[in-house]
């Protein structure tokens, strides 16, 4: 356990020192490029209940961040749970409705659009989100309504990359990279 811990903790301490000495361009900015569109995994939201109900209601809603910086989008990506975390507090504040046919009034989202990324923007201490799309249901990026954003990626693909590259520089560095327990 404790070898865990120290390979851990080596490996953050790396990623740390590459991401606090690399220029703004390398964190992913070169993999989306500027005004990059951000697909996080769905979240469950709170649903404005039913007069006279007692249960609460929830449904899957997948978020997506309009990112403008490209070195923004790899600290977006990385403080992924803290940004869910903000949306979710916007809905504990102010829960999604629903219109007759039993959908997300997904207008009303766009509109408070502003208000959720400056939700999202205090959580993380900067201006990185400028706008908040929603979209009902756990969708991909591949189909359906999803393509309308054109250049959108989800975050395990921003970091896969970020973490290749940080893989290359310890790799010229002559860092050897720590072994993996089974």
């Amino acid at each position: 356990m404790k070898r865990l811990s120290i390979t851990g903790f080596a490996i953050f301490a790396v990623l740390g020192l590459f991401t606090s000495v690399s220029s703004p361009a390398f964190a992913a900015g070169e993999v989306l490029g500027g005004n990059s569109h951000v697909q996080l995994s769905p979240i469950m939201a709170p649903i404005e209940p039913k007069p006279g109900s007692i249960m609460p209601r929830t449904r899957p809603l997948t978020p997506i961040l309009l990112v403008p910086k490209a070195g923004d989008v790899a600290k977006v990506c990385q403080r992924a749970p803290k940004v869910k975390e903000a949306i979710l507090q916007y809905f504990q504040a102010k829960p999604a409705s629903l219109l007759r046919n039993q959908h997300v009034d997904l207008k009303a989202l766009d509109k408070d659009s502003a208000l959720i990324s400056r939700y999202i923007n205090n959580k993380l201490w900067a201006g990185a989100v400028t706008e908040v799309s929603i979209l009902e249901n756990a969708k991909s990026m591949a189909t359906g309504v999803a393509k309308r954003f054109g250049f959108a990626s989800s975050c395990s693909r921003v970091l896969a990359e970020f973490e290749k590259r940080v893989e290359e520089l310890r790799k010229g560095a002559g860092v050897e990279a720590p072994a993996a327990k089974h």
